[in-house]
Formats: structure tokens, sequence, C-alpha cells
């Protein structure tokens, strides 16, 4: 039996974020799709980085870097009753891109690794979402924990 590839059990339609996309969008696609993680690609395809949710948290303005208070600030005159640092802290908040929150140095897998390999770095690094890229680094997949917790499931209950 041949041994399953990474390839096998990606996902090839991959949706994916440009250094210059605004946090705001980043968030709601996230949020949307229900993704634990999004690479940040440049405009070659080569992959720059990823967002995963914790980056929304752990970024510079960590304690208001939430989607939603940011669309509550917008939408309201909440502003009008901030500090001064507060409402710089909002203006950097609502100004940021993806390449002011992404982690720049990711993990990623080649296709043709094996599944084993992809399990090990989700399991060993402490990742949901692995980019998958191709030998020039462009982005030509996506493998999460789920992808490979469900080919287990399905080797196993045949």
């Amino acid at each position: 039996m041949a041994k399953t590839k990474i390839k096998d059990i990606m996902t090839k339609q991959v949706v994916s974020v440009s250094l210059e996309t605004p946090f705001r969008q980043v968030a709601f696609i996230m949020a949307k799709n229900r993704f634990h993680g999004i690479p940040v690609i440049d405009d070659k395809g080569i992959l720059a980085g990823i967002i995963t949710e914790i980056d929304f948290f752990t970024k510079d303005v960590a304690s208001i870097y939430l989607p939603s208070y940011s669309e509550i600030l917008e939408k309201t005159k909440i502003i009008r009753t901030l500090s001064y640092k507060q409402k710089k802290d909002v203006d950097k908040l609502l100004r940021a891109k993806a390449k002011d929150i992404m982690t720049g140095e990711c993990l990623s897998i080649f296709p043709d690794a094996d599944i084993k390999a992809g399990a090990k770095i989700i399991i060993n690094k402490k990742v949901f979402t692995l980019p998958v890229v191709d030998r020039k680094n462009k982005v030509v997949g996506i493998v999460t924990a789920t992808d490979i917790i469900a080919y287990l499931y399905a080797i196993v209950y045949k």
C-alpha cells in the first residue's frame, strides 16, 4: 500500500489574503469561513506568513484586537469617550493590514510529504493550519488538523 501524501488530503482551493488586506477584512473572512488560520501571500502567490486566531490577541494592541470590538467602535459614538491613547490604539487597529498582524516565519509543508510528517508538525508545534507550498514557496494548498483527523478516522472506521 502506497503511503498517503499531503497532496491527497489537502484543500487545493486555498482562501488566502494579501499583505495589504485590511485587518477587518481578514477577520471577516476567517469568521465567515470558520478558519483557524489563513495564509498571507505576496503578489506572486508566495507564502509571506500566516494569520491565526491567536494573532488577533497577541499583537501590539492586544487589549483591543477583537474584530467585533473594532466594528462596535466604528459604528457607535463610544469612540468619543476614549482616552487619547485608546483612540490612537483604535486608529492603529482600524488601519492595520494583514502584514501588521501576521506571523511571518510560519511553518509549511510540501505536497509530496507523508501525512505522518504533517501530523507530527501539527502535534509537536501545536498548530492547526499548515500551508502547503511547492519548491518555490508558492501556496498550492492547505492542510489542517481536521483534515488529518478525518483521514485517520476513515482508515480506522472503514
